[in-house]
């Protein structure tokens, strides 16, 4: 699954003052996006949850432990360089610091069995 926010304008935001009979993009269709992209994102972190319990295994049978702080570390600074907002860096890491803590949950699981 590849997400991608954008319409052919290469913009989010281009084209919701284009529908509607007052000329702005209703409440409902903001929403029915709204909730595309939600199941989209859902998606993508089911996907990034099976890469982490294939990790976890793998860090299980080489003895390695589940957390690597500079991995994380690697991940949050690499995801702010490519951050072009709206989301501010300070919220992006507190969202991706959760993926991530969720995520040391599972491969630990993986790794107790």
């Amino acid at each position: 699954i590849k997400f991608n926010p954008f319409n052919k304008e290469g913009s989010t935001t281009d084209g919701i003052f284009r529908h509607g009979s007052s000329g702005v993009m209703g409440i409902e269709e903001l929403r029915k996006q709204i909730d595309s992209i939600d199941d989209q994102i859902l998606a993508l972190l089911n996907e990034r949850a099976k890469l982490v319990l294939k990790m976890g295994s793998l860090k299980k049978e080489r003895g390695l432990p589940i957390h690597d702080p500079t991995r994380e570390n690697s991940i949050l600074t690499r995801l702010q360089g490519k951050n072009k907002g709206p989301w501010d860096n300070e919220s992006l890491v507190k969202l991706f610091e959760k993926i991530i803590e969720e995520s040391r949950k599972l491969e630990d699981q993986t790794s107790e069995g």
